[in-house]
């Protein structure tokens, strides 16, 4: 008996150890077999898009299988598709993270589903915070040689449709205000608000005083006018951002002016989340530079005006009508431009062909965006409200995001605007 279960144990150990063996050489040839081809990107990123731009973005399409940037969040959830082109199998989207020293590290590499003539990827963001994916298509080992067009980014996330404000006001902009104090324009910005922005619900409008900062407060004298210094790094104030007691707010930054001529206000175009942070915040001015270094105080409906048009920017509504501005990336000089984008891509936003005739384009061109580059690609378009009257009669001057001041009109939203106001907040942590 003792022999036969010697022999037993032996014999099934032998074939435990041969089947392992098997197994694990099966998983070697496998791996070996299957081992799939990262491709990295090989250009230099100069393109990004965000979640439900709906702008034609024919820079994207170009670039997408080289490499373009995506602005995600987390627990979004994301599909990426563009028209198929028959002549080519379906590529695999791959995604990619890109940290500080600008190195790649692969985060997803997708299959397409074909649906409706498109090629459409869908994920996932399982990222702590908002940040840049870049993008690669790959066909047997190489970048994808077929035609990419009609690219779209949607995006969809969980989070609430109830947005908080809060006001911080820069040095003595309170005597700017003339007869009404800091808390009474808070309370007409917040009326405001709860008039235009009715996809959403704003709950709560936080007042704050820089100079009250508990960390910061020294940096920011109260009895000074605060003019903010157009294209320096700190221009925004963001460090402001995510007050205590008020972190996941919209701040909304007020100062006396900003210098470059003629810029009433500005803001990120999607400006990516809320709670502090590069892009957070939106800068308004209570007085516009003007000609010949004077200046010219805004009404307190004006400033509010532009709070509200900076605000659609910053959930990512574009103007209506696209300056050259709008459309010109100058990067050390080159021009990087999406000359496409000549209006938001919306349907229920009419776009002016006046305004091309008009002066504005030209005169834009200097005053009236700038591009700014944090490491390692992210780029901000800063879209200001600029003080031109445009005189031409334009179907879309009545709109919120008309790039340009009109006097004597009554402004909304089209029912398109708010839906993506809506999309990005509930993109956005909070």
């Amino acid at each position: 008996m003792q022999i036969f279960c010697k022999k037993f144990f032996v014999s099934l150990g032998f074939s435990i150890a041969l089947c392992v063996s098997v197994l694990l050489t099966a998983c070697f040839w496998e791996d070996e077999s299957s081992e799939k081809v990262v491709l990295y990107p090989d250009n230099t990123i100069s393109f990004s898009i965000f979640p439900n731009d709906q702008a034609p973005n024919d820079s994207i399409a170009a670039n997408l299988a080289h490499g373009i940037s995506l602005e995600v969040h987390p627990s979004a959830e994301y599909q990426l598709s563009f028209d198929e082109d028959p002549s080519f199998e379906p590529p695999v989207l791959q995604l990619f993270r890109v940290n500080k020293n600008n190195r790649y590290r692969q985060v997803r590499s997708l299959k397409a589903e074909r649906a409706g003539g498109r090629l459409v990827y869908r994920f996932v963001c399982e990222e702590s915070s908002a940040t840049e994916w870049v993008t690669t298509l790959e066909q047997s080992g190489t970048f994808y040689k077929g035609k990419v067009s009609n690219v779209r980014f949607e995006g969809d996330g969980a989070y609430s449709s109830v947005l908080s404000l809060n006001l911080i006001a820069v040095g003595n902009v309170e005597e700017d205000l003339g007869d009404i104090s800091l808390r009474e324009f808070g309370d007409e910005l917040l009326a405001a608000f709860r008039h235009y922005y009715t996809s959403i619900t704003i709950d709560t409008l936080y007042v704050n005083r820089a100079h009250e900062h508990p960390t910061l407060g020294g940096n920011y004298p109260a009895n000074l006018p605060w003019v903010a210094e157009y294209g320096s790094a700190g221009m925004m104030l963001s460090e402001l951002g995510a007050w205590p007691g008020a972190e996941k707010a919209l701040d909304i930054v007020l100062v006396h002016a900003i210098n470059s001529e003629g810029i009433l206000g500005t803001s990120s175009l999607y400006g990516g989340g809320l709670g502090g942070g590069v892009a957070s915040t939106i800068l308004l001015g209570t007085s516009v530079v003007a000609p010949y270094n004077t200046e010219k105080r805004e009404s307190v409906e004006s400033i509010i005006e532009t709070a509200v048009h900076e605000t659609g920017h910053y959930f990512g509504l574009r103007h209506t009508t696209s300056t050259k501005a709008d459309m010109q990336h100058l990067v050390d000089g080159i021009d990087y431009g999406d000359y496409s984008n000549i209006e938001d891509g919306l349907d229920d936003t009419p776009f002016c062909s006046e305004l091309f005739k008009s002066g504005l384009l030209k005169a834009s061109e200097s005053v009236n965006s700038d591009v700014v580059f944090y490491p390692p690609h992210k780029k901000y378009s800063l879209y200001q409200r600029s003080l031109i009257d445009v005189t031409a009669e334009c179907p879309d001057a009545e709109n919120v995001m008309f790039p340009t001041t009109v006097k004597n009109r009554s402004l909304k939203f089209s029912d398109q605007q708010l839906q993506l106001i809506r999309k990005s907040l509930m993109i956005f942590p909070h």
